[in-house]
């Protein structure tokens, strides 16, 4: 007499593999997009702080009069013999976006009529976001 078996279904060491190997897989898709969300949010971070670099950088070259001709670095704005920005609060900070803050350097090129205007943008952290320059043209107003 020969006994012939027939398997339907799976044994409980191929359902254990199988399990096994999903929760591994599962495990790898959420590590990726967890750091893709990281990744996603520090690039539009990054990408704030140039733009809102870019536009002071436009308005003070629209407005070469509104920038100290000083060899000087500036965190605080529109005061006196300070530049005048009028996207910035009086102490750097951007009225469209509190969690970050301007840093203006300005200097005299050497050779030429030029003064170089360095746009910082700097995170409440202090980390750098941004920075971006510019030239204008002027006298010294010292």
């Amino acid at each position: 007499m020969v006994w012939i078996r027939q398997e339907k279904g799976l044994t409980l060491i191929e359902l254990l593999v199988s399990i096994s190997i999903l929760s591994l897989v599962l495990t790898i898709f959420y590590i990726l997009f967890g750091q893709m969300s990281h990744f996603e949010k520090q690039n539009e971070e990054s990408f704030k702080a140039t733009h809102y670099g870019k536009i002071v950088l436009v308005e003070l070259k629209n407005n070469p009069d509104q920038v100290p001709k000083q060899n000087k670095s500036y965190e605080t704005f529109n005061d006196l013999n300070a530049p005048q920005v009028s996207a910035v609060e009086k102490d750097g900070t951007f009225k469209e976006n509190k969690g970050l803050r301007l840093k203006l350097d300005v200097e005299k090129e050497q050779n030429a009529n030029l003064w170089k205007i360095t746009v910082r943008v700097i995170n409440e952290n202090g980390k750098e976001m941004a920075v971006t320059y510019g030239y204008i043209g002027g006298s010294t107003h010292e």
